[in-house]
């Protein structure tokens, strides 16, 4: 990677919305507005106004792609997390993002084939995507890219070979799956029905699954001239609880595994 690694990093808060919403505008959840603290009000505010105010930021002009496209750069997004959405104000200032989770839809706009052979997991669509995208943008503009990598989270579905290479057992995949929402809230609420030996080598195999897809993004950055030029920061916006303590996921801790996230940067010219 060539970068330089900060060992002391923490993130803001421990849920996506939260902590995407303080990188992206440089503002600490109280500052910034896209928290639930709002749902603290009278009853009487109608649940509409409530929504709108808790998930999306109290100033669309802060975003960082936007203050990026005020300056001349050409503004990418592409997420695989409905929590980094249109609707919670992540596309202000993007010139396109792509909402992964509507892979058919997507694949049709970018010009990819057809559903059943686009690639499996959001990683590889995200990536084929950048390279088409990146491929296509106006010579030499000089462009900003985020891309949020969804492998390491819930409901943990890595690809075969990296499944096996960790040990981890399809049948757990599939228990995981099969009641969806249902089986992350429980785990997120501490009665899990899972042990940390099942889930543990998920969750490695879903990072081996990223890390993956992000070698493949930066091998490509590097054959196609981008790469020396480029500001590339690789980081992390929570982290998981895998049974310490008798906790599970995300959201309603702030425990040294879930605060304490990698940040590696690499700067421009090496």
């Amino acid at each position: 990677f060539r970068g330089t690694l900060f060992e002391e990093a923490y993130a803001q808060f421990p849920s996506t919305l939260v902590s995407h919403m303080s990188m992206f505008t440089g503002l600490a959840p109280r500052d910034h507005g896209a928290t639930w603290a709002a749902f603290s009000e009278p009853e009487s505010t109608p649940l509409p106004d409530l929504v709108a105010r808790s998930f999306t930021p109290r100033e669309p002009g802060r975003m960082l792609a936007a203050r990026l496209r005020a300056a001349g750069y050409r503004t990418y997004g592409f997420s695989p997390n409905p929590w980094i959405s249109r609707n919670k104000g992540f596309a202000e200032g993007f010139d396109a993002f792509f909402e992964l989770w509507r892979m058919e839809e997507q694949a049709a706009a970018l010009g990819q084939p057809p559903a059943g052979d686009v690639p499996r997991t959001t990683s590889e669509v995200a990536v084929s995507a950048v390279k088409r995208v990146l491929a296509e943008r106006p010579s030499g503009a000089p462009f900003f890219l985020f891309v949020n990598f969804l492998d390491p989270h819930f409901p943990y579905e890595p690809n075969e070979p990296f499944l096996q290479r960790f040990g981890g057992q399809a049948e757990t995949v599939q228990a995981l799956r099969h009641r969806g929402t249902k089986n992350e809230l429980g785990m997120i609420s501490g009665a899990s029905p899972f042990t940390p030996e099942e889930l543990v080598p998920l969750y490695d195999a879903g990072l081996a699954n990223a890390d993956a897809a992000v070698g493949e993004l930066l091998g490509w950055l590097e054959s196609a001239g981008l790469f020396d030029d480029t500001l590339v920061v690789l980081t992390s916006d929570h982290g998981e609880l895998l049974g310490e303590r008798g906790r599970f996921s995300h959201q309603l801790y702030v425990d040294e595994p879930l605060m304490h996230v990698p940040l590696i940067v690499k700067l421009p010219g090496g």
